[in-house]
């Protein structure tokens, strides 16, 4: 039931997805988990997408006790599945795949963004949590743009996939894998309108 959910989230885990050969890590497994999840997050509309952000980022505050600093992975494992439990029962594997990718780019968010920026919107910006939602789709711009540089414009959404799954596979980037890969689908899955 939580397989789905965890596959990005515990890619980590496993051997690095370059050589990664049999089960959810292979090539082909990842790369058709993330056009699925590609295929999900452009189905949700961006009222669905922002209350289930909404949803978890609350509960990781309020029911993983994460008000300061990063709440527990297994605790945000067992809300965003309690969340997606509750929807109808078609529509649970795909919550499940956005959740993750929320959960996963939630807990990037340090990476992604350094102290001393992080400093700066919280000392200067009206709300932090808007100004740090467009300082992290400024960070998923370039690297979409490393993407498209290195691998050239992808024509659907297989091809796509197998792309990112591809550029983030390189262990010559610092950011870790499933990091990689929930930052570009959600550039790449989200309506830059869409965001605050």
């Amino acid at each position: 039931m939580k397989r789905a959910l965890l596959v990005i989230l515990l890619a980590a885990a496993a051997p690095s997805p370059a050589t990664a050969g049999d089960g959810v890590y292979a090539r082909d497994a990842r790369r058709g988990y993330i056009a699925r999840t590609l295929t999900d997050l452009r189905a949700m509309t961006a009222g669905a997408r922002g209350s289930l952000e909404e949803t978890l980022y609350l509960g990781a505050r309020k029911t993983c006790r994460a008000a300061q600093g990063d709440a527990p992975l297994g605790c945000l494992v067992q809300m965003a599945d309690a969340v997606c439990a509750g929807r109808p029962a078609p529509e649970q594997a795909a919550c499940r795949r956005v959740a993750d990718l929320v959960v996963t780019n939630h807990r990037s968010e340090t990476e992604l963004v350094d102290e001393q920026t992080r400093i700066h919107l919280m000392n200067t910006s009206a709300n932090y949590r808007v100004a740090m939602q467009k300082t992290l789709r400024q960070r998923y711009a370039e690297l979409a743009a490393e993407l498209v540089l290195e691998r050239g414009a992808a024509g659907d959404d297989r091809a796509l996939a197998a792309d990112i799954d591809a550029f983030c596979a390189d262990r010559r980037r610092p950011l870790a894998w499933q990091r990689c890969v929930a930052a570009l689908v959600w550039y790449a899955g989200t309506d830059p309108g869409d965001q605050p």
